[in-house]
């Protein structure tokens, strides 16, 4: 979903921990809505509820099966994540720690990113070697808020943050590369992970969705891994023709 900071995946906004046992009492209007809500901090049940009933109707299936679909993804990463966080040594609630190396144009960040208990993860591309074009919340600075750019230098992640390339060639790469810059300071944040692989290309969007669909469009490659209705940053970072360049982490 920095999946960044909020789902999106790098500007944390920091909130209490809760466990899967907070999940499991939550008593929703509909089914999963609460679980879904404490998932994906920052998209309200209202609308949750909204984009299950948008996509029911356009998959003609009843919202009831939607809101399971979301919950069942958003559970598996939400353990995997829980399961990530565990094996670091926790991440805590605010920016990581580590400075970040530079990298190839091209390529692509993931780090682990916490966002109200939820280790969602982040990534992000390389415009430049010391320049990055992603996806992140910012309410403070709204010319920030979504798609934009960041030095590397303001920038900082999580211990064993890495770069990855994707198995197509330089050109499509490098095409992917150009349609997500140009979405900067157009498309703004968007905090719904459970349903992104059905939205819009263009407009609000999270850090995976815009990787995802940049690659979609110019380099014809679905990067989500398990082809879900969402696409998470997870779901990127462990696509079969995704790879690891290096651990770009340091102190």
């Amino acid at each position: 979903m920095k999946k960044v900071g909020a789902l999106a995946i790098a500007v944390m906004v920091g909130a209490s921990v809760f466990s899967f046992g907070d999940l499991a009492s939550a008593s929703p209007n509909e089914p999963y809505v609460g679980q879904i809500v404490k998932m994906q901090p920052g998209f309200s049940g209202d609308q949750v509820v909204k984009e299950a009933e948008r996509v029911a109707k356009m998959q003609h299936r009843t919202k009831e099966q939607v809101l399971k679909q979301m919950y069942t993804e958003l559970k598996k990463d939400y353990d995997q994540g829980k399961k990530e966080e565990k094996a670091i040594g926790g991440l805590g609630n605010s920016d990581g720690d580590y400075k970040i190396r530079a990298g190839k144009k091209g390529d692509i960040y993931y780090t682990d990113s916490k966002t109200g208990g939820v280790n969602h993860g982040h990534v992000g591309m390389y415009l430049k070697s010391n320049v990055f074009v992603e996806s992140t919340p910012d309410k403070k600075h709204p010319k920030l808020d979504g798609v934009h750019r960041k030095y590397i230098y303001n920038r900082t992640v999580r211990k064993g943050a890495i770069e990855q390339r994707v198995k197509v060639s330089k050109s499509k790469r490098y095409s992917a590369l150009k349609w997500a810059d140009s979405r900067v300071s157009k498309d703004k944040y968007s905090n719904n992970f459970s349903t992104n692989r059905l939205t819009s290309h263009y407009g609000k969007k999270n850090c995976s969705k815009l990787i995802w669909s940049a690659y979609k469009l110019k380099a014809k490659i679905d990067l989500d891994k398990d082809k879900g209705a969402g696409v998470y940053p997870r779901d990127i970072r462990d696509y079969k023709k995704v790879y690891k360049i290096k651990t770009i982490a340091y102190k």
